[in-house]
Formats: structure tokens, sequence, C-alpha cells
């Protein structure tokens, strides 16, 4: 949409920092959305990796009814119970360690970065100035200062230099180029296992075991952001798991809550020690209404016997996707799970936008040749067929 659309579809003052679509959505229900005029979407975007359980998840739903009659907002100088057993409940499903609450995946980063740097200061020495953060091209990590400044993606940079000087970008995959860290001298490595907003890269496992052999023997602690990639949505609870280690410090958001803002930043020891009363916080990071929206959710998504179901039926899909990209011949097929990319290789604008006009079909970019495909977790064979019969209709229409 430019200016004037805009203006004609909402005269919200909103600042524009959204290309948003012509859609109002007004209702929520599974996989499905409702715009004000009715019509029906097939919602694969999941609000971009955040409805793992779909939309307004009854159980879910349940719970938040049942904390809104109890307490909402408890302040961080006392204890609540729903944030306690969060807590709990997040290092019996990761390791054994402390956890920070936040309301969003920036948050969560930053309060990793800072959970490093001052690990680094106390615990290895490194002053101002004589250390830096190791991040990859083509990263996402956010959009606060901080985790901008380890997102490698100059675009997203513009108009915000000079932003942290001391940050190494490395080509992501690239064995030749880990050669590059110098452990004495770096306060941590953030990496996401699957790069989302960077085109649906997964990380490769032989690079990942390199990546780790080069900096763990020396004390550096391993970031993995799990923001996108976790609660279930690659395939297993977390991405980690795929590739057979455990971080240092986990960041997870996105589908944690199920839509609830909630955020989370789990450090093993010892770099959890490094916070101390006073050295970071959040008002609402791990509220009662925020716990409770994500012990529902872990509640489902953690069951083993859903997790194996949600990877049967992702395995599904991308069978059906592979099988379109062989007969099309345009379009190759990447990621884990439910986290998938078509890329094109050329701008995919058109392809979004017939899908939503034409087929009642949402789903997004990721950069500008990669079509962005985020079903929920829950989405049947009866959703994924529907896609796949729209995708084709679709590239039937567009042509060779």
């Amino acid at each position: 949409m430019n200016e004037g659309d805009v203006r004609a579809f909402s005269s919200a003052p909103f600042l524009p920092v959204y290309r948003r679509y012509p859609l109002r959505i007004v209702r929520g229900e599974g996989a499905y959305v409702w715009d004000d005029r009715g019509r029906r979407y097939l919602d694969f975007t999941s609000g971009v990796a955040v409805l793992n359980l779909g939309h307004v998840p009854p159980s879910v739903r349940r719970a938040l009814e049942e904390q809104l009659g109890r307490v909402w907002h408890v302040s961080n100088l006392f204890w609540n119970e729903p944030g306690e057993r969060l807590a709990e409940r997040l290092v019996a499903l990761t390791f054994p360690g402390g956890v920070f609450f936040a309301n969003s995946g920036a948050e969560a980063v930053e309060a990793a970065l800072k959970l490093a740097r001052r690990y680094a200061y106390f615990a290895r020495g490194l002053r101002e100035g004589e250390g830096e953060f190791v991040a990859f091209t083509r990263s996402f990590h956010g959009r606060t200062i901080g985790a901008l400044s380890v997102t490698g993606r100059p675009v997203f940079h513009e108009g915000y230099t000079p932003l942290w000087s001391s940050v190494r970008f490395l080509p992501y995959n690239s064995l030749d180029a880990l050669e590059e860290i110098v452990p004495e001298r770096t306060y941590a490595v953030i990496v996401e296992l699957v790069q989302g907003e960077g085109g649906v890269y997964p990380a490769d496992p032989e690079w990942v075991r390199a990546l780790l052999a080069r900096v763990r023997p020396h004390g550096v602690p391993v970031i993995v952001d799990e923001v996108q990639t976790g609660v279930g949505r690659t395939g297993p609870l977390w991405a980690y798991e795929a590739y057979g280690f455990t971080p240092d410090i986990l960041t997870s958001a996105k589908g944690l809550g199920s839509g609830f803002p909630v955020a989370a930043m789990v450090a093993r020891e010892p770099f959890a020690e490094a916070f101390v009363p006073g050295s970071h916080g959040s008002t609402f990071g791990g509220g009662p209404l925020a716990a409770t929206a994500a012990l529902a959710t872990l509640e489902v998504v953690a069951d083993p016997a859903f997790l194996a179901d949600s990877q049967r039926r992702a395995d599904l899909f991308r069978r059906g996707l592979e099988e379109i990209a062989h007969e099309d011949g345009r379009f190759l097929v990447r990621g884990r799970g439910w986290l998938l990319g078509l890329d094109f290789g050329h701008p995919v604008g058109e392809v979004v936008d017939r899908l939503r006009e034409e087929e009642s079909v949402l789903v997004l970019t990721a950069g500008e040749s990669v079509v962005r495909v985020l079903p929920p977790l829950i989405a049947g064979e009866a959703e994924i067929d529907t896609f796949l019969a729209a995708l084709r209709r679709v590239l039937r229409r567009l042509g060779s």
C-alpha cells in the first residue's frame, strides 16, 4: 500500500513503521481469521510465528480467564506464583540455570547481551573496549539498539549508526570464517539455528559443531536465539535439540505465550551468576497473566505426543511443497518443521498478494525473494491440502 492507500484504508494516527496489508482482522479461531467484511482466511503466518497453537487456543483462554479473576499485575519486588512456576517449568524444559522474564524477543536478547557483557567483565576480566560479540550475516535479533547491533542486516541499521562497534559479523554457515573468532576477546556468540527474517536458512550441523569447538573450551558463552524457532516451531520443543547440544544462554518469546506478550532468557551457571539485584529488570516481565499464558501453552506444546504428531504433519506439508517445487521448477524449499521458506530468487510480492486476494490464504515474506510460510502447529491435513491447492492455482495463473 502506498501512503494514499494507507490513508484511505485507515485514519488511525500510527507512525508508519509497518507496511500493512489492506486487511483488518476482527476475529481468529484455530488456523483461520476473519476480516471486517466477514471473509475467512487461512492464516499461515501465525502472527509471525507467535500463534503456535492457533488463534485463541481454548486451554490458554480458560487459564487466562481464571487468572483474570485473581490478580493481573505484581511488581517484581514481590513473588507471584505463576511466574515462579513458569521459571521452574522453563528450567525443566531446557537446562539448569536461572531465568529472566521480559515482554518481547528483543528484550530477551538485550538481557542475554547484558548478561554476557557483565560476565565477561567480572569473571573474565574483559574491560571496556577489550572485547566483542560475534554475530552472523543475515541474522535478525531485534530492533532495540543492542539487539540491532548484533543483527547482520545493514538495511535495518540505516539511520541508527553508530551502533555498537564491538560486534564482529561472520558469514553464516562458513567453516573457514570461524577462524576469525578470537575467543579470548569474545564476550559471546549469538546465533539463530534457523534464520527466519534472513531468508529461512537452517544452520549446517557441521558448522554448529565447529563453532562450539572454537569457543567453548575458552569459556565463551553461546547465546541461541530461539525467539522464532522455539516452542515447537522447527519440530522439537527447541531447535537446539536437533543439533545435539545445549546453549549457555537461550532466548524465547513469540510462540511462548500464544499471542500474549511474554519472553524469557534462560542462562546456565556460571553465566547466570553475573546478574545480581539491580543489574537488570523489567516492570512487566513475568507477570501473572503472561506467565499463565506461557504455562498453558507449554502444557500443550511440550507434550511429546503433541510434538510427534506436529512433526508428522509438518513433514507431510513439506513433502507437498517439495512436490510442487519439483513440478513448477521456480522455487526451492528451505527450513525446518513449520518454519519454511519458498525461495523464488526474485521478488515474491505478487505471489503473496495473489494468495491473499484470490485464495484467502495469508503468508509472509523473508526479504524480497522468499515466501515465508509459518502455519500453526495445530494445522491439520485439511488446512495443508487447502494451502497446497491454493499455491498450485496461483503459480499456474502466474505462468512460467
